[in-house]
């Protein structure tokens, strides 16, 4: 498996930048800040004014059924892009690492979960997760591109145009973090305009170097069948061990 994505995932939730491009919350604004509004110049209002917010609704449904392909970034990490297919349905799950090969492979069995872990280069595993179904876990992808309805209403978010990402439509927003007058961090976040995840973001420090981004590049939701998910584990040995490390 990708150790370095693990690791960058891992980054990515707990990050300093501003959205974690992931989860725009107004408990994470800082009370102590004074209150600064974004304004492109191609937007600028009358003075004494702000722009209005553009919001977005947020529906998980999406979630339950979905095959999707999108590629990650994160400079803390190193400087490979990991791309990456998800693909789930009711009862099974897999996350492929398509540059090398490696997958995680999650499918029901009864009351429990069979967990299998194939590397291209490495020791395939497979365990049992006791007790679990297929909905109780959330993939990485949907915990990266989860995004709070409240973002466009944070005081330092401003909306700005509508763009295609990866054949969606999508609402594209700044955010931008200042300290002492001087822009800190910006973050750019593409929101999906029918389900309300971020397709794409994109963070950059102090300097405009970018951080971390990621960029959906396929999506299909609904009708997706475990005959969509590439994984046939009667082709590979595997080693058992207890426990399971989950998505």
């Amino acid at each position: 498996m990708n150790r370095f994505f693990v690791r960058a995932v891992g980054a990515a939730l707990a990050s300093a930048v501003l959205f974690t491009c992931g989860a725009c919350r107004k408990k994470q604004e800082d009370p102590t800040a004074m209150p600064y509004v974004y304004q492109p110049r191609e937007s600028q209002t009358a003075e004494g004014e702000t722009a209005a917010a553009v919001p977005f609704t947020v529906n998980k449904n999406w979630q339950q059924n979905f095959t999707l392909q999108y590629r990650y970034f994160d400079r803390s990490q190193g400087e490979e892009t990991v791309h990456i297919r998800e693909t789930r349905t009711e009862d099974a799950f897999a996350a492929e690492y398509t540059d090398e090969g490696d997958i995680l492979y999650y499918k029901e069995n009864g009351a429990n979960i069979d967990y299998y872990l194939i590397l291209k280069e490495g020791e395939n595993v497979h365990s049992l997760i006791k007790r679990k179904k297929i909905g109780d876990l959330s993939s990485t992808f949907m915990k990266l591109s989860d995004v709070s309805a409240e973002m466009p209403l944070l005081s330092n978010v401003m909306y700005m145009y509508d763009e295609e990402i990866g054949g969606r439509t999508c609402k594209k927003y700044i955010q931008r973090a200042y300290e002492s007058g001087k822009a800190k961090e910006t973050v750019y976040v593409w929101v999906d305009s029918e389900y309300g995840f971020a397709a794409k973001c994109e963070g950059y420090d102090e300097n405009g170097q970018l951080k971390i981004s990621w960029e959906v590049t396929q999506f299909r939701t609904g009708g997706v069948t475990d005959a969509d998910i590439r994984v046939n584990p009667s082709a590979y040995t595997f080693t058992e061990r207890e426990g399971a490390e989950t998505q």
